[in-house]
């Protein structure tokens, strides 16, 4: 492929041959999506405001691009791009910490929202974010996460509104007090016994507030997923009792 030419400064200028597509390297493409993963920009966000863009240069087309469905390209929409990323700083990287797991944890639990449907529904998702990185900030030990991710998931999350399943429910037929354990729920609750190391029967153990009804081995049912239904409110004391652990 021959030298990309930088972008006029008059985007309406372009002289004809510019608008001629040729055949987009891998390398462009390796190169592009570096750019993406270093910055956290997604394509929408990194057209956002830009006047001087070429025309017919969309988020839809660089989106095409980064996925490998794309053998050609304008030359010119690819300079402008390369140039528009390489120009971006490095996104920062935050240490990860247990306040920003139990943070991440809780907003999926209010909304009642996953790291898959969270990142289906969300605009202009920066690239190289996946549900895959959510799960391990929920699940795993990440060390460190990408400001601009962690920002953008947040803020995702943020303007969620309460996941309606949540609110009381009235008129519940006697004997009907138990719900399928949220899958949130469940995996904060073993995240927490990883995290201290502590057990049901410690856990409750000298609890002088526990319910009359909870008990440990109830506890192990919903950690080892032999029982997948539970009062709300035995969940949440234990919740709340975990989460206090240090």
């Amino acid at each position: 492929m021959t030298d990309i030419p930088a972008p006029p400064t008059n985007p309406k200028a372009y002289p004809a041959r510019s608008r001629k597509r040729e055949p987009l390297a891998a390398e462009t493409v390796a190169q592009l999506r570096g750019h993406a993963e270093r910055t956290g920009v997604g394509a929408m966000r990194l057209l956002r405001g830009a006047k001087d863009k070429p025309a017919g240069l969309t988020s839809n087309v660089i989106a095409h691009w980064l996925r490998g469905a794309a053998q050609y390209a304008n030359p010119v929409h690819v300079a402008y791009v390369m140039e528009r990323w390489a120009a971006l700083p490095t996104n920062k990287r935050l240490a990860f910490t247990s306040e920003m797991r139990a943070h991440l944890a809780a907003e999926f639990l209010r909304t009642g929202s996953g790291p898959v449907p969270l990142l289906k529904r969300a605009s202009d998702m920066p690239s190289g974010l996946t549900h895959q990185m959510l799960q391990s900030w929920l699940h795993g030990e990440p060390g460190t996460v990408g400001e601009a991710f962690w920002d953008h998931v947040t803020g995702c999350l943020r303007a969620l509104p309460d996941d309606p399943r949540k609110q009381p429910r009235r008129g519940r037929p006697k004997g009907e007090s138990h719900d399928k354990i949220d899958e949130i729920e469940l995996a904060e609750l073993q995240h927490h016994r990883k995290r201290t190391g502590i057990g049901p029967t410690m856990l409750l153990r000298r609890a002088a507030d526990k319910p009359a009804m909870l008990t440990p081995p109830m506890v192990s049912q919903w950690l080892n997923g032999v029982t997948e239904r539970a009062d709300p409110k035995l969940v949440a004391y234990v919740l709340a009792r975990y989460r206090a652990w240090p």
